[in-house]
């Protein structure tokens, strides 16, 4: 059964943005980290810098989030993608392996972060440093990062992140665009696409916590990836519960057979969303999406 002055009042809250003692909280745990970078003294010669990125720095974060992404990122090397046909000589890039390479970089980043906040502070797991909060900061999850470089022509590139896990898999993030980009989205749809997003991740920890659902990996950005691909015109109502079911039902009838949502891109517009070999397929979005319309009772 579907109780709408309940769902109506529970949307409402979950849209907000953090409090300002939560926004506290995460800034002195970004300070931290580029504390840290500051402190150490091998990376005084190195052009080096400290960006938070994820839901943080989207603005799409849920109150009470227990964490924030901080990138710790080097432009003295970087990695690349050309043009079809490009050679690197052509973009005045060197053929030469990085003299700094990443396991280096990745060793220092390490070696920073516990000489600041202690050995027992930093954990370093297959893809990030779990920095462990305290009362005064969140937790920090900080990715040691290159600067990477897409191409169009000697002096026009896209500027993104790339970084290797432990167990070798090279990863290309767009945390510039994905801000941008969801801005944009956020304007466009009146300022209701943050808060829509922040409404279907809350609903979503509330599932993880009942336990027994499809929550894909990564479903905090897919949320907002599956949204970012919602016409604009399906966030013009008043009651949040009229938004998140316009919301959801497109989601549903678009992700039933993979012709209507082949064209759906990531929120940073660089990356197909559920095409073969992505990250989610569109099972998992089919999945999350039933069961939050499902769990709220919509018919």
């Amino acid at each position: 059964m579907f109780y709408r002055s309940y769902w109506e009042n529970q949307f409402r809250a979950w849209a907000k943005p953090p409090t300002k003692t939560e926004e506290y909280k995460r800034e002195d745990a970004t300070i931290g980290v580029k504390s840290a970078v500051l402190a150490f003294l091998p990376f005084k010669d190195k052009d080096i810098s400290v960006f938070v990125r994820g839901s943080y720095k989207n603005g799409t974060s849920v109150r009470i989030a227990n964490d924030v992404d901080v990138c710790v990122c080097c432009s003295n090397s970087i990695a690349y993608e050309l043009s079809d046909g490009g050679k690197p000589a052509d973009y005045g890039l060197s053929e030469e392996p990085a003299t700094y390479t990443y396991k280096r970089f990745k060793a220092d980043v390490e070696l920073a972060l516990k000489q600041y906040f202690g050995l027992w502070t930093v954990f370093r797991g297959n893809k990030v440093f779990d920095v462990h909060g305290t009362t005064r900061r969140v937790d920090a999850d900080v990715v040691a990062c290159f600067e990477y470089r897409s191409y169009h022509d000697r002096s026009n590139y896209d500027t993104g992140i790339a970084f290797l896990t432990d167990t070798n898999h090279g990863i290309v993030n767009w945390p510039k665009q994905d801000y941008e980009k969801g801005c944009l989205k956020d304007e466009q749809t009146g300022g209701k696409y943050k808060k829509i997003v922040r409404v279907l991740k809350s609903l979503r920890d509330v599932l993880a916590a009942h336990g027994a659902y499809k929550i894909p990996i990564g479903s905090s950005f897919l949320i907002e990836c599956l949204v970012s691909n919602i016409p604009n015109e399906n966030f013009g109502y008043d009651r949040y519960v009229d938004d998140v079911w316009a919301v959801l039902a497109y989601l549903f009838n678009n992700t039933l057979t993979a012709d209507k949502c082949k064209d759906w891109v990531e929120v940073n517009g660089r990356r197909y969303l559920l095409r073969s070999g992505g990250q989610w397929t569109i099972e998992n979005a089919l999945g999350l999406i039933s069961d939050l319309w499902d769990f709220v009772g919509f018919e």
